[in-house]
């Protein structure tokens, strides 16, 4: 398999989908969260994303729940659910 990596800002990338580091309640964040939320359509998002918890019920670390992409030059975003970073030693579960 050959592996390439492209420094580019992955709202405009033009991809099957974008894995996006998110938290228990798949609520916007800061940073890469942010911009993606605003390009894909923050109203479309974050319905898809109430859709998505009543359907899978509560999301764990690890886990993880696609919906579409919206506005994105994407199929879908892979809400991938992390731990939420303190300090650079402790993370903290929401």
């Amino acid at each position: 398999m050959q592996f390439e990596m492209i420094r580019n800002d992955i709202t405009n990338m033009s991809v099957d989908a974008i894995v996006l580091p998110a938290n228990l309640r798949l609520k916007e964040g800061s940073g890469t969260s942010k911009a993606i939320y605003e390009r894909a359509g923050r109203k479309e998002l974050e319905k898809a994303c109430k859709a998505a918890l009543k359907k899978y019920g509560k999301i764990y670390i690890g886990g993880s729940v696609p919906t579409l992409a919206f506005n994105l030059n994407s199929d879908f975003i892979i809400h991938a659910v992390v731990p939420k970073w303190i300090d650079g030693q402790h993370t903290k579960n929401e």
